[in-house]
């Protein structure tokens, strides 16, 4: 049992370590070539992630670029280009700016900007329902999630599936739309899985509780039947099982840390081109991309392999008819399916999962002199403990401001409502 735990902390702290959001000079090289090209996608790459691979100039190039075409991210970038020269500016002066920046992008058809102005506009600051009820409505039918999320929340309608089918919704017919299918589908499941453990846990003390519970329980009995189907096979499907969960959690790796994880902004959903990829995509980049790549051939030409085996087994005993053929095949395709999917959803706890095992790996080893730099530590410990009750007294003050602004806002909806009736 320790080797297999010294294994799977060996993997885990790879993962760890791997430069996997980093672009390299190969790539930044390639990238430009294809921003010049005029693929938007590359010049978004190289201004967020190029650092120091690219000059300052060849990056403003980009970004008058990309605002000229209502990017979120370079909208984002002159909104903070420009607070940061505007020097000390209160938060209303800070919100209004970008506001400005939003809008703008707003106009061009941007979803993220439509769902950030809306959202704004249900702020205290700048309460005006009408414009957050047009902002909203505008990107929910360019299928942004949190936008509907939101309409949802003011119609009083929400329940427990709505992030996760609106996130599967944004990434099969707009955010991956142009890519493979596995590529789509990857995307758009995966999204599925993690909106839905989010939303179960954010819903568990709302009045939607048995929702909640109801979907962690779905979520839970599907992991377990997986473990129990996996641990029954032997042989090589046991073998291309273990090919599809290893690279279903590559995938669901790729796009929860090295796509998502560099760019969490509440409310906004990223998709990644590597994932479920044959061929490198353009403005894709770093080791990841190309494991995903290579990842994708191992794990295509293994379950080849096994699939032809299990024919040719079949074939000889004399058993293989039509029936056989089809029963055999669509089992083959739905089982491999099956774990590459719940490996990539899976995969969304890894960072959890990987320190509790490297923790119990290496836990009884901790030295006598760790123990007295622990001590010494407890003075700036207890300071941190009291900096966190402060600013969790700072939070529940927030929440009662946040249910006093939910009880204006339900006048709001009740106004709405009774508009409506009247027309």
């Amino acid at each position: 049992m320790k080797k297999l735990f010294s294994t799977i902390a060996v993997l885990v702290s790879i993962f760890f370590l791997l430069p996997s959001c980093k672009m390299r000079p190969k790539d930044a090289e390639r990238l430009k070539v294809e921003a010049d090209a005029g693929e938007q996608k590359s010049m978004e790459m190289l201004v967020v992630y190029g650092g120091d691979l690219i000059t300052q100039d060849e990056r403003n190039h980009y970004l008058d670029i990309l605002v000229k075409n209502g990017n979120f991210r370079a909208l984002t970038a002159r909104f903070g280009e420009e607070y940061n020269r505007s020097g000390k500016l209160s938060e209303k002066q800070g919100q209004a700016m970008y506001m400005r920046w939003m809008e703008k992008g707003a106009r061009m058809g941007t979803p993220d900007c439509m769902y950030k102005l809306g959202t704004m506009f249900l702020e205290r600051e700048q309460l005006d329902s009408a414009k957050a009820l047009f902002w909203l409505r505008q990107a929910a039918d360019s299928c942004q999630a949190s936008a509907n999320v939101e309409l949802r929340k003011l119609e009083g309608k929400q329940n427990v599936l709505d992030r996760p089918r609106f996130a599967f919704r944004q990434m099969w017919k707009y955010s991956a739309r142009d890519q493979s299918f596995l590529n789509r589908a990857s995307n758009a499941v995966f999204h599925f899985m993690s909106e839905g453990l989010r939303s179960s846990f954010q819903n568990l003390i709302t009045a939607r509780w048995w929702q909640s519970l109801l979907l962690m329980l779905v979520m839970f009995g599907t992991l377990i039947a997986g473990l129990i189907l996996a641990f029954s096979r032997s042989g090589p499907e046991a073998v291309s099982i273990a090919a599809s969960g290893i690279y279903g959690w590559l995938n669901g790796f790729a796009l929860f840390f090295a796509a998502k994880g560099k760019s969490a902004i509440p409310g906004i959903l990223v998709s990644s081109d590597a994932i479920g990829q044959f061929v490198r995509q353009p403005a894709t980049f770093g080791l990841i991309s190309d494991l995903c790549r290579w990842g994708a051939w191992c794990w295509l030409i293994i379950i080849i392999l096994i699939y032809l085996r299990g024919l040719l087994l079949e074939n000889k005993s004399g058993q293989l008819t039509l029936l056989t053929f089809f029963k055999y095949t669509l089992g083959t395709l739905l089982i491999n399916a099956f774990f590459y999917l719940l490996a990539g959803a899976v995969s969304i706890a890894s960072w959890f999962v990987g320190f509790i095992i490297i923790m119990l790996f290496f836990g009884s080893t901790i030295s006598e002199e760790s123990l007295k730099k622990w001590e010494a530590e407890r003075p700036k410990r207890e300071a941190e403990a009291r900096k966190q009750r402060i600013e969790e007294e700072n939070r529940r003050h927030k929440k009662e401001l946040e249910r006093e602004h939910e009880r204006f806002l339900e006048r709001i909806r009740e106004e709405e409502r009774r508009r409506r009736n009247n027309t």
